[in-house]
């Protein structure tokens, strides 16, 4: 766990490079964490590593399929790629998703929500004006900052 808290330290502040070794090294030791399989997608997204991120996407989603926060990330991805289908199916799981966790008891993910609410950040006041204006009507955005980005 220490990795892996170095590890989302380490994205806020911009250390690509030794965030990948942290999360790498989680899923060394545990290669079914699949809240470190987000956060080094999320690095390889924003390197723009495409392939890497789908990668890891597609592992955290196969592992947990309902983790409704990497199929966000993967529709990023996937518009990235030009993969405009794929991009609309996961940006509905995602959706629905934020819908599911608003009405659960209990956030079964929530050691990983400093990482989530950094990799929102990104997902809803990214440079994608649409999936930003998504965000809002979907009542899961909040207000910019850029504090640890």
């Amino acid at each position: 766990m220490a990795y892996y808290y170095r590890g989302i330290a380490r994205i806020k502040q911009g250390e690509y490079a030794e965030t990948i070794e942290d999360f790498t090294a989680v899923l060394n030791l545990e290669p079914e964490f699949y809240p470190a399989l987000l956060g080094r997608g999320i690095v390889y997204y924003q390197k723009k590593d495409y392939e890497l991120a789908k990668e890891d996407l597609d592992r955290a989603i196969k592992l947990n399929p309902r983790f409704y926060k990497a199929y966000g990330f993967r529709a990023m991805v996937y518009r990235a790629l030009g993969k405009e289908e794929e991009a609309e199916k996961d940006w509905e799981e995602f959706l629905k998703g934020n819908i599911i966790d608003s009405l659960a008891e209990e956030n079964l993910e929530e050691e990983a929500n400093d990482l989530f609410s950094w990799g929102e950040k990104i997902l809803l006041w990214g440079e994608n004006e649409e999936l930003k204006e998504e965000g809002m009507v979907a009542g899961v955005g909040f207000e910019p900052t850029t504090s640890g980005l």
